[in-house]
Formats: C-alpha cells, sequence, structure tokens
C-alpha cells in the first residue's frame, strides 16, 4: 500500500535554478566503475570526488540522462500532485548546508547534457525525498557484533527496503544506483543507494561502517511542521556531521542534533554504529526524533539489534533471521556471517537489500541487490577501497578542448546493435582545423569504455553521406555498438576521445554514450 503525504500549501512560484555553490567551468571528478543496464533496468557504480558542488556535478554529468528520465517519469506520473508536493519540499530543511551545493552541481551536471531541461533544484529535492511525501509498511534491517561474528569480521548489518511498485511509467525505479561520494574538505565519505537523482537515500553507509536507515511507523500521524528535516535526508546527515574519532559516542552525537528538529514523516531513523554502538531513533511528527532503542542484554547479549516496522522494545528477534539467529552456536564455532544473513534476507517485496560487512574503519565489504520490473539484478559485490581510490579524472581539465568541440550525439541513450545506433557530431576547431586540407583521413574518433578501455577507433563518414551539415568544420562519425573486432558491447556507459590536437599528446574524452544493447 502506498500513502502519499500532500501539504495544502500555496503552489511554488516559478523555478529555483540552481542553488547556492555553483563555481566556474567545473572539473568531472567522477567515473562510472560498473554498469549493468537493459532497457534503462539494473544497476550503476559510481564515485565522485572534490567540493560538495564538483561532486554533485561529476553525479549529475555521469547520470545525467538517467536523472532526467527519472525526473520526467515522476513528476509527469504525479503530475496533479507535482505542484504540491514542490510546494511542501520547499519549505523543509535540508542539511548540511552543503547539501544545496551538491543538488546544485546535480542539476548543472544534467543541464550540461540537456540544457533545455525544465528540473529544477525544487523538482530534483522532491525526487529526493520520495519516501517522505510516499510511504511503505515493510522494511527489516539488522546488525550483529562481539561474540557472535568471528574475526577479522567485527560487525555485520542487513537493510531490506520493501517497498510496494509503484506505477511502471517510473522505470527508474528500477535502476539501482550506488554511489561513493568523496569530500576533499576533510568530512566523511559515505555512500548512497537509490534510484538516480539525490546525494542522500532512505539507506546510506559512511567510512565508519555505520548504515543508516529509514522504516515506517505511524508516518503520517501528527501535524505538520513547514520547516521539517526529511527523514530521507537525515540519513545521509546523520552519517557526515562532525562525529569525531570515537564510533561509538556517535549515536549520542547524532541524537542530540537532530532532537533539535521537527520531523517530516513519522518511524525509525536505523543508526547501526559498528561493534555495540548501534541503536534505532524514533521518530514523530508531533515529538521531532524524540527518543533512542538501544540494544537489550535479553535478546542476544545485547549484541544484536533489529527493526522492522512496529515500536518493539528489543527484547527478541524478528523475521526473517530470528531463526537463523536462534542456530548460532560460538562455542561450536557456528557465527554469523555476511553469507549467513544475506541468504535469508530477500524477499520479493523487497526494492533493495544491502549488505556490510565491517572489518575496520574503510575496511568492508557490500552487497547489494535491487528489485527489476521482472527479476532482480545480480549481486553487486565491492569493497570499500574499490569504491574509494586516489582522484584522478578521466576527463580531464575541460570536457572540450579547444582543438575541437563535441557536438550532442543522437540519440542518447542508443541501441541495435548492427546498424547505425548513434552519430556523433564533432566541430574541428583550433590548431586541428589545419589538419582538414590534408583530407578526412588524418582525423579519428575513439570509443572507450568507463574504465578507459579502447573499444574501437572510427573514422568520419564521407561528405557525401552529411549534406544536411552546412558548417565545413563539424564531422560526423557513426557506431553501430561493435568494438574492433565485430563483437556487440554490452550495455553501458561508454565515451569517445576527441581528436588530438594542440592540446597536449593525450586526446580527452569529450562525451559520453549510454549504450543500451540491442
Amino acid at each position: 500500500m502506498l500513502l502519499l503525504l500532500l501539504s495544502a500549501a500555496p503552489a511554488a512560484q516559478g523555478p529555483t535554478g540552481a542553488a547556492s555553490g555553483r563555481e566556474a567551468r567545473p572539473t568531472v571528478n567522477g567515473r562510472v566503475l560498473d554498469q549493468a543496464l537493459v532497457a534503462g533496468q539494473g544497476y550503476t557504480v559510481l564515485h565522485v570526488w572534490g567540493s560538495h558542488y564538483e561532486m554533485g556535478y561529476a553525479y549529475g554529468y555521469l547520470m545525467a540522462d538517467w536523472v532526467q528520465l527519472a525526473y520526467e517519469e515522476i513528476s509527469s506520473t504525479y503530475a496533479y500532485y507535482w505542484p504540491a508536493v514542490r510546494s511542501l519540499v520547499s519549505e523543509w530543511t535540508f542539511l548540511p548546508e552543503e547539501i544545496e551545493a551538491e543538488f546544485a552541481g546535480i542539476l548543472d551536471g544534467v543541464r550540461a547534457w540537456y540544457p533545455e531541461t525544465t528540473a529544477d533544484v525544487l523538482d530534483l529535492k522532491a525526487g529526493a525525498t520520495f519516501g517522505d511525501w510516499a510511504y511503505s509498511y515493510a522494511c527489516r534491517s539488522t546488525s550483529v557484533w562481539g561474540e557472535w561474528v568471528a574475526p577479522p569480521t567485527a560487525t555485520v548489518s542487513v537493510r531490506k527496503l520493501q517497498f510496494p511498485l509503484l506505477p511502471t511509467t517510473i522505470t527508474q525505479q528500477w535502476h539501482h544506483t550506488l554511489c561513493a561520494w568523496q569530500p576533499t574538505d576533510g568530512g566523511t565519505s559515505w555512500v548512497t543507494f537509490s534510484p538516480p537523482g539525490s546525494p542522500s537515500a532512505p539507506t546510506c553507509i559512511n567510512e565508519f561502517g555505520t548504515i543508516a536507515s529509514n522504516h515506517d511507523w505511524n508516518s503520517s500521524v501528527g501535524p505538520h511542521h513547514p520547516t521539517a528535516l526529511p527523514r530521507t535526508i537525515a540519513t545521509r546527515y546523520a552519517l557526515t556531521m562532525p562525529l569525531g574519532p570515537d564510533p561509538l559516542t556517535h549515536l549520542q552525537t547524532v541524537f542530540a542534533e537532530l532532537s533539535g528538529y521537527a520531523v517530516a514523516t513519522g518511524g525509525f531513523l536505523n543508526y547501526y554504529v559498528p561493534e555495540g554502538g548501534a541503536g534505532v531513533i524514533k521518530t514523530s511528527k508531533s515529538l521531532g526524533f524524540y527518543a533512542v532503542r538501544w540494544p537489550q542484554p535479553a535478546w542476544m547479549n545485547g549484541q544484536v539489534i533489529s527493526t522492522n516496522n512496529s515500536d518493539i522494545d528489543g527484547t527478541s528477534g524478528i523475521e526473517p533471521w530470528v531463526t537463523y539467529y536462534s542456530h548460532l552456536d560460538p562455542l561450536g564455532g557456528v557465527y554469523a556471517t555476511l553469507t549467513g544473513l544475506w541468504d535469508v534476507a530477500w524477499q520479493s517485496t523487497d526494492l533493495h537489500v544491502v549488505a556490510v560487512e565491517v572489518r575496520d574503519r574503510g575496511e568492508m565489504t557490500f552487497w547489494y541487490r535491487g528489485r527489476l520490473e521482472n527479476g532482480t539484478t545480480e549481486r553487486v559485490a565491492v569493497e570499500w577501497d574499490e569504491l574509494f581510490f586516489a582522484p584522478a579524472s578521466i576527463l580531464g581539465e575541460d570536457v572540450a578542448g579547444p582543438a575541437a568541440t563535441a557536438l550532442r550525439a543522437y540519440p542518447n541513450p542508443a541501441q541495435g546493435v548492427g546498424r547505425t545506433a548513434v552519430t556523433i557530431p564533432v566541430r574541428i576547431d583550433g590548431a586541428l582545423s589545419a589538419t582538414l586540407s590534408n583530407g578526412d583521413h588524418s582525423i579519428s574518433l575513439e570509443i572507450i569504455t568507463a574504465a578507459g578501455r579502447s573499444v574501437r577507433r572510427l573514422r568520419p563518414l564521407p561528405q557525401t553521406a552529411i549534406g544536411q551539415v552546412t558548417d565545413p568544420r563539424v564531422r560526423l562519425f557513426a557506431w553501430d555498438g561493435r568494438d574492433s573486432r565485430g563483437r556487440p558491447v554490452p550495455a553501458g556507459v561508454y565515451h569517445w576521445r576527441l581528436p588530438q590536437g594542440a592540446r597536449g599528446d593525450t586526446p580527452v574524452p569529450a562525451g559520453r554514450i549510454v549504450w543500451m544493447g540491442d
């Protein structure tokens, strides 16, 4: 069952545009690490870094097709309610303050590819807080540590986000995005698990291995507070506010900070700090962030905590893990494991399942799976240090250098192996333009993977084939979705490199194709 919360507030006044924090000519500080999409469904793993605006810009730039599509789908599906949703969200409190720069960056990154977009920051915020104006009733989470796990494992936590099927017009509910956010201002790094478009999520993890997530309980009960903090934003704020070096004090710090705010939605904010620092913050539209439930000695010696959608006291277990926990026997060498908790977690109503095995700060393993329209994604398994590595942008300092200008490829996303599936126009400028007098044989364009591996080198189409192009500097390159050996490439994000020019020795990737396969 899905409930929509709509406040009787006046319509928002026009587009907000990008919020504060915009910077001139941003670099694209990010890269897609892994992607498996079929018709826009599946998963994407990416890493962004830099200032908060730069991280947002990189996210928006790399995910532009999907953020734009998500905006179009959700705003049109809920078109009748959308003005009221925007008005509701316009008054809410968004923390930390830096999140405004992240949203502004995401929007500008999308606009780099879709300058005609009608989306503004308020639309992005409305999409990001979907879980605060629409509710579900069945989530489950658990965390185990101490005597019940075997070293080097310190803690294992699992979160099941169970959400009803949304209208099928919203295809991006089936696009599961794992994004690693690495600020260079000394702040805490975090990971979001969500559909495309937000620097926060109903499920997030930080570098300490703390998993923060939302559960429903009496979600719509209580008065409306115009300046309330959305719970879907509080997860991120709780993980990245100044926390101090001792994780066992983090929950107290977070609760003390959040208790000063009204909350947009009732329920629970799980804050599962590893190795005994876990707890559940209770929220109410009447009382705000008002209480903490701690692990109870009566259940698993106080070294397990679980949450469902009831105000339980924590003195007993919950399904689906209660039977699994009852069979643990540390003296007999039977411990809780990532595999064991994962194997009993998945149910058909899960939108996603996230599991993390924490060994130390910045040393952990993630498993992630999401629901598709038919079936599920494969299990995505990744280590923390595979997500967060020394930043080295594959896009250089400028998206398009002075040697040439990449115009917009079409269609994009593209599909259809074996035919001219995507056309890439490039205008030859600057020092490279002199090569045109030598004939087009001196110009080439290279298709590469998101990791920088060469896929295929293309020559421009004959001038006789592009009579509709009036600019003599423009050349068209056509790609049919095959590599240099004629084999179909898998679905995913690909880049193309501009021709080499006076810029330097190495051509710079200047554009991107979202390839959807055949």
